[in-house]
C-alpha cells in the first residue's frame, strides 16, 4: 500500500511539473526565427483602494482602459497603453543564440517561441501598504520544426515591488510599463542562464 502511494505521489509530481531543460546540442550555422504569441488579454491591478478592484483591459500594444470592479469604466483620458515584455525577451534570447551558439536569424528550421503566460499587479498587504507587487510569468521554447522536437525550454516567474496606483497609471501607465520591462529583463536573464547555458 505504501509503495503504491509513493508511486501515485511521484506520478502526480511528474505530471504537474513543467518540462524545463537546457539546450544540449550544437546549432552552429542553423537559422532561427522568433514566434511570439499575444499575452493574456487582461492585466489586473487588484485592490487599488481597499474597497475597489481595478482592471486594465486590452491586448499587447493596444490602447487599454481602466475599469473599477471590472465593470464600470473610469472616465479617464488618455487610456493606458501596455507593452508586452515577451518581444524584448525573444530578441534578447535570439542575440544570445547568435553569440553563444553561432545561429543566424532567418526563416530556417529552428523556431524560438516566447510568450507571456501571466501578468498582474496586486497589493500584497492592503491593510498596511499602498505599494504594489507586479507578477510577470513567461515561457520560452526552442523547437526544431523538422519533426517538432523541443531542443530547450524554460519558464520564469518574476515578482517586483512597485509604487502605488496613482504613480503606476500616471502618464498613460509609463511607470507600469517600466516595471513590466524591468520584470521582463529579469525573466530574460533567467531564461538565458537556465535555457541557453
Amino acid at each position: 500500500m505504501r509503495a503504491a502511494l509513493v508511486c501515485v505521489v511521484l506520478l502526480y509530481g511528474c505530471a504537474s511539473t513543467p518540462r524545463e531543460h537546457p539546450l544540449r546540442e550544437p546549432l552552429a550555422g542553423r537559422e532561427v526565427s522568433l514566434s511570439r504569441a499575444a499575452p493574456p488579454p487582461r492585466f489586473e491591478l487588484q485592490g487599488a483602494s481597499r474597497s475597489e478592484g481595478y482592471v486594465v483591459l486590452g491586448t499587447v500594444r493596444g490602447n487599454v482602459g481602466v475599469a473599477v470592479g471590472g465593470a464600470r469604466p473610469i472616465t479617464r483620458d488618455p487610456v493606458l497603453r501596455l507593452d508586452d515584455p515577451a518581444e524584448g525577451i525573444g530578441n534578447g534570447l535570439l542575440d544570445t543564440l547568435q553569440s553563444r551558439h553561432a545561429v543566424r536569424r532567418g526563416a530556417g528550421d529552428l523556431v524560438l517561441h516566447v510568450r507571456t503566460t501571466a501578468w498582474n499587479a496586486e497589493l500584497p498587504d492592503p491593510a498596511n501598504s499602498a505599494r504594489y507587487r507586479i507578477t510577470y510569468k513567461a515561457e520560452a521554447r526552442l523547437v526544431d520544426s523538422n519533426g517538432g522536437r523541443t531542443l530547450a525550454e524554460h519558464r520564469c516567474d518574476v515578482r517586483t515591488d512597485a509604487p502605488g496606483f496613482a504613480e503606476l497609471v500616471a502618464n498613460d501607465g509609463a511607470r507600469l510599463n517600466a516595471e513590466l520591462a524591468r520584470a521582463g529583463e529579469r525573466c530574460m536573464a533567467e531564461l538565458r542562464s537556465r535555457m541557453l547555458g
